[in-house]
């Protein structure tokens, strides 16, 4: 169940996803993606403690609020790929596009695989609540890092626009 629930919300924000990375920007909608599910999955040890004690020893809410969560994890990286394919179609070259592609989802498959084991071998030394944390903060860190990226990249392209304009000028 808690695995299906996470691709209920990765399903339903795709047409989403893409709608918003066409109105706000690909590399905007990412960040905002990254640091929405690191967020939520730095949150969730804490979250799921909470709601077990306002709701006392019902294993059930308690149960429903994981489960609320990782819908939202699902609804946060469902934006991820729309946002990759906006920033794709901006800055790179059709002809480069299906091998900017393959490359960047085969990093995160091999991403997904590295974090598979780290995190099993991290949960085994450790608790659930440790690997959550753990990556969550990966996750905002990395968010943070695309916005370093993307702000560099603005101020390059600024730059190069006003040296167009001068030359132009002359």
């Amino acid at each position: 169940r808690v695995m299906s629930v996470f691709f209920w919300g990765y399903a339903t924000t795709q047409i989403l996803g893409g709608s918003a990375a066409d109105l706000y920007g690909g590399d905007n909608t990412i960040i905002f993606s990254s640091f929405l599910w690191g967020l939520v999955c730095f949150l969730t040890p804490l979250l799921v403690y909470v709601s077990y004690l306002i709701f006392g020893q019902s294993q059930m809410m308690t149960f429903y609020t994981f489960i609320l969560l990782r819908i939202i994890m699902g609804i946060s990286q469902g934006i991820h790929f729309p946002s990759l394919s906006s920033i794709l179609a901006v800055s790179i070259q059709d002809h480069m596009r299906s091998s900017a592609m393959s490359v960047i989802c085969s990093g995160g498959l091999c991403g997904t695989l590295i974090c598979g084991f780290f995190g099993s071998i991290l949960l085994e030394k450790t608790n659930w609540r440790i690997v959550f944390q753990i990556f969550g903060i990966f996750g905002m860190g990395f968010s943070y890092f695309l916005y370093v990226l993307s702000r560099d990249f603005r101020r390059k392209v600024r730059k190069s626009e006003k040296r167009i304009v001068s030359l132009n000028s002359l």
